[in-house]
């Protein structure tokens, strides 16, 4: 039969079963690792929440089971134990990596079904809605002055564009066109390109920032060309925005608990409540048009709303600038727009 045929091939069919078998991953453990190496640390930029999730809240239940031995009962009270802990956010991430983790594996024939399918949050999670006071911002900016190049201009930058976070970390001098950052498709979360205009305050931090061989305006350490190396590393954008947070939070007198999207959020909320309506703010923050409009739109979409734009950008950056250095306690959110 097909053994004798393998054999006189000089193949070995046991062995190539016991291999076959060990590629099998046969615990959570080793389908967890698989997931991670071959598919979440290739395709996903977020690969290290998966990781520490995985690590902190699922594995020491689960490694050594059998992966057909993981139920729907036991996806259920993972998500349900986060949730009972009043952490609503790490249940929806719990519950998504083990969609996304057997989804993976039952697509690479290494499970037969996903426990996670149909298992549902009980509770909506509120979106963070958190904004910053002026008080809190000038203890911030006084902090972001000393913390200086790179990390200091960046957080500013933050506020005043009201740009998510990678987006103005893999900023580079050639978008940069007089008043104008042109942020393409491929380097933008909405697929679109996007166009921002920059005001004279974001202008000034410009200036200020050393100009190295990185074509990136804020360099990663060490990410420029050394000539002492034979083969200079490409130039790589800044990271590691946790451990800069962390100094940031390590110098303020006193603690404010407050997140890098924060900033993109209170910018938000501030020129609307500077009076300018959502459509603008939609076109500032490059959200999608609402699909009603997105044919009319679209024929529109590379100088969308420029002039509004760059109004409202304007606007807050005098307002946010002009608070920075006052001295008064008024708080920085006013009353949004009625309506």
């Amino acid at each position: 039969g097909k053994a004798i045929q393998a054999v006189q091939k000089g193949e070995d069919p046991a062995l190539e079963k016991q291999e076959k078998k060990r590629s099998q991953p046969a615990t959570f453990g080793e389908l967890a690792h698989d997931y991670l190496e071959r598919y979440a640390k290739v395709r996903k930029r977020s690969w290290k929440n998966d990781e520490l999730n995985l690590r902190l809240h699922i594995l020491p239940e689960w490694k050594d089971r059998k992966v057909e031995a993981i139920k729907r009962a036991d996806v259920i009270a993972l998500v349900d134990r986060a949730e009972a802990n009043k952490q609503p956010h790490l249940a929806r991430q719990l519950l998504a990596v083990v969609r996304k983790l057997f989804n993976w594996a039952v697509e690479k024939s290494l499970a037969d079904a996903s426990p996670a399918d149909g298992v549902r949050l009980s509770g909506k999670v509120q979106d963070r809605s958190r904004t910053l006071t002026t008080e809190e911002l000038k203890e911030l900016w006084a902090v972001w002055d000393q913390l200086g190049d790179p990390w200091g201009p960046y957080f500013k930058m933050l506020l005043l564009t009201a740009q998510r976070r990678s987006e103005v970390a893999r900023m580079k001098w050639d978008h940069i066109e007089g008043c104008l950052w042109t942020i393409p498709p491929e380097e933008n979360k909405s697929d679109r390109l996007h166009v921002v205009p920059l005001s004279p305050e974001v202008m000034n931090i410009l200036n200020g920032l050393p100009r190295t061989t990185s074509p990136y305006v804020f360099p990663a350490r060490g990410g420029r060309s050394r000539t002492d190396r034979a083969a200079p590393s490409p130039p790589a954008a800044i990271s590691g925005f946790s451990a800069a947070v962390r100094k940031v939070n390590r110098t303020l007198v006193e603690p404010i608990e407050w997140r890098i999207h924060d900033l993109r959020r209170t910018a938000t909320s501030m020129m609307a409540a500077l009076r300018f309506p959502p459509h603008v703010l939609g076109a500032v923050l490059n959200h999608a048009p609402q699909a009603t409009m997105k044919g009319v739109l679209s024929v529109y979409n590379r100088h969308q709303y420029l002039d509004e734009k760059r109004e409202a950008l304007e606007a807050w950056a005098a307002y946010a600038i002009a608070n920075m250095k006052s001295s008064g306690d008024s708080t920085l959110i006013a009353s949004r727009a009625d309506g």
